[in-house]
């Protein structure tokens, strides 16, 4: 059965996207005609086709749904120019091979006036869509263009008078079948004018009530989060070549020295003034084996796949969203039960214990964080001031967040890549950051003078972190999130060694920890630690783990548990874990008490034991367990409605089918 079905039922400028789900069999090719009247679907209507109100994903070449479904997104620039028009009309085509036999639609020549349909809003001008992924408009024939060819689609041969006669081409999979976008069909019934009317006024009443700030062009720009951002990133760029053989080493503390470096050819963000040599700041001459290639944004040079399939890219300005409100990092040492009721291998080419392979994985989950402004990017304390987070509406402050992850000053990890700044380059640091705030590298800063950046910022106690501090240019202390500290950082995110600083911690803090998790869990794929990751970023590792194992653990009561220890043939909790499994870098002692990795570590030991007649969830059964828990809970807060939309986004880009590419220093900074 071939279907399309919209991700929205309305187009504005604080939503400017056009998104659609395609089910289509993994055998087939397809397209996605969109048109601003159906009649334009007609063959001998093509005439009257223009950019302005007819487009097909055709011109960017066929697709295929692999697991027999695909996001598509309309591409930006072609969206901009479809404001003015009322409603937005859709449909997609699948064929037997690529040059169309046997074609089957979503619309037939005799019903088009059913064809399915999203408005578009009245006051939809396209220009909160992202400036930087908007291409040139065709020259217009007045001023000298060639003249425009008719824009061609394959229902073209099916919907001209001839071919209906004929009989040619299927609708939705069968010539008898109803077409279905999985909608109930009577919705297509209702008379569109009226209901767009009727929202419309919704809209304004909603707006006027609310004091809509971004309805009126509000500078703070749109909600931040990236689910309904206003375009995804450009497309997956070929790997140059086969991944270079990794460099295994175990403990953190045994990594290359320079494995955090960026590259001599990699063109950084926006390198700020106050350096004019980047071999002051870590630069080498030669390409450097051991370390981490990097570019300023992976987004930049990745290809037309990622737009088919709706991977996530975040506006130039990315509004960063920010930590989610229940964030932890602690291990969960205890997870209470209720009182009733083969290790997989990597895949070719993955290795997680090398550090260039997890940046990459890193810096693809980080377009959710920062998007275009990657290490630059700041976000303000935004939480505190948007009421859809109501755990932290007016009530707690998260801080400035920085960085290609923002870290978080609340939680401790913008002291922590603070500090690592200052041990790169003090002098760096003093240039940025003040010289009041300058200190040796080996000092603690618990010893450093109240005020201090430093020691502020690594305060033991959250709410202390987030005392003001004295800004770069002197004068009273301020939070900060305050415009004067705002400017430092985003000038320090341009800087070499503090984007080293930066990919070191964020390797150190939220990946490499729990790299004998991942393994004990069966989590050896990429997708399945590039969705782990982002929930680590997201709402701190301690909550990862323990929401993870709530959802797709297979013990969930004191009988399973007791089940279980039973198959291993140990008497209790303490004895198994007196001998942890293979690879533990974190394991929290033996206690008797049943935790996340405890429970992980069980998983390991009864994969072990290759009993046919104990169900252990495969790897895709628990990716897709993650995905549909977090979207049960997407109507309970927003926090959890952007964890569903960032988990479906990994869980479905085809990229992380093996280890993201690594960009060329001199694409990197093309756009």
């Amino acid at each position: 059965m071939v279907s399309i079905t919209a991700c929205r039922e309305r187009i504005s400028d604080r939503f400017p996207v056009a998104s659609f789900v395609v089910k289509v069999p993994p055998d087939r090719l397809f397209e996605i005609a969109c048109a601003t009247d159906p009649r334009l679907f007609a063959t001998e209507n093509r005439e009257r086709r223009t950019p302005a109100n007819f487009s097909t994903s055709r011109s960017s070449g066929l697709m295929r749904a692999p697991a027999g479904e695909a996001t598509y997104l309309v591409p930006p620039d072609q969206l901009r120019r479809f404001a003015g028009a009322r409603r937005l009309y859709y449909a997609v085509a699948a064929y037997r091979t690529p040059q169309g036999q046997d074609p089957v639609l979503t619309l037939s020549r005799d019903r088009l006036d059913q064809v399915p349909s999203i408005q578009i809003a009245a006051d939809f001008t396209g220009k909160t869509l992202d400036r930087g992924r908007l291409s040139r408009d065709p020259a217009p024939q007045r001023y000298g263009g060639a003249p425009a060819a008719p824009i061609m689609w394959g229902g073209d041969l099916v919907t001209s008078p001839a071919a209906s006669a004929a009989g040619a081409g299927r609708i939705g999979g069968a010539a008898t079948d109803d077409y279905d976008d999985g909608f109930d069909a009577k919705l297509w019934r209702e008379d569109q004018r009226r209901e767009d009317q009727r929202m419309e006024r919704a809209d304004d009443d909603r707006a006027d009530r609310a004091h809509d700030p971004d309805r009126y062009g509000s500078p703070g720009g749109d909600l931040a989060g990236w689910e309904d951002g206003p375009a995804l990133s450009a497309a997956a760029a070929e790997l140059a070549g086969p991944a270079r053989p990794a460099r295994r080493f175990g403990d953190g503390d045994d990594a290359p020295p320079n494995c955090w470096a960026l590259p001599p050819d990699a063109v950084l963000v926006a390198a700020a003034p106050v350096v004019e040599a980047p071999e002051l700041y870590g630069g080498r001459t030669g390409r450097a084996d051991e370390g981490y290639e990097d570019a300023p944004d992976l987004a930049r040079n990745l290809g037309p796949e990622r737009l088919r399939f709706g991977a996530p890219r975040a506006r130039p300005r990315a509004g960063a969203f920010g930590r989610f409100p229940g964030y932890s990092e602690a291990d969960v040492a205890a997870d209470p039960l209720p009182a009733a009721r083969p290790i997989s291998t990597l895949p070719p080419g993955f290795d997680p214990t090398d550090p260039r392979q997890r940046l990459r994985i890193l810096h693809r989950v980080a377009v959710a964080e920062s998007g275009a402004d990657t290490y630059r990017a700041v976000n303000p304390d935004r939480e505190y001031e948007d009421p859809e987070l109501t755990e932290l509406y007016h009530r707690r402050h998260v801080g400035l967040s920085w960085g290609f992850i923002q870290f978080a000053q609340r939680y401790g990890s913008l002291g922590q890549v603070l500090s690592a700044c200052n041990r790169r380059d003090p002098a760096a640091f003093r240039t940025t950051f003040g010289a009041h705030n300058g200190a040796d590298p080996a000092a603690d800063p618990s010893t450093l003078a109240a005020g201090h950046l430093l020691r502020v910022t690594n305060a033991p106690a959250e709410d202390d972190r987030l005392a003001p501090v004295q800004p770069p240019a002197g004068g009273g202390a301020v939070v900060l999130w305050d415009p004067a500290w705002v400017t430092a950082f985003q000038a320090a995110g341009g800087l070499r060694p503090f984007q080293e600083a930066q990919r070191e911690v964020a390797d150190r803090r939220y990946y490499e920890p729990y790299l004998d998790f991942l393994g004990w869990l069966g989590f050896d794929s990429v997708r399945a630690q590039a969705m782990f990751v982002d929930r680590t970023i997201h709402m701190g590792g301690g909550a990862a783990m323990q929401w993870i194992m709530s959802v797709v653990g297979p013990i969930q009561s004191q009988s399973d548990l007791a089940g279980a220890l039973d198959r291993l043939d140990v008497p209790d909790l303490r004895t198994f874990q007196m001998s942890p499994p293979p690879g533990a870098t974190r394991w929290l002692g033996v206690d008797g008490v049943f935790g996340p990795r405890t429970h992980a570590a069980l998983v390991w030991a009864l994969r072990q034991l290759g009993d046919p007649t104990m169900h252990l969830p495969a790897l895709d059964e628990m990716l897709a367990a993650l995905c549909d828990d977090a979207a049960r809970r997407a109507d309970l807060a927003k926090s959890w409605k952007l964890a569903a939309q960032r988990l479906r986004a990994l869980k479905d880009d085809p990229t992380l089918d093996r280890v993201p590419p690594e960009p060329r220093g001199d694409e990197a900074g093309s756009r």
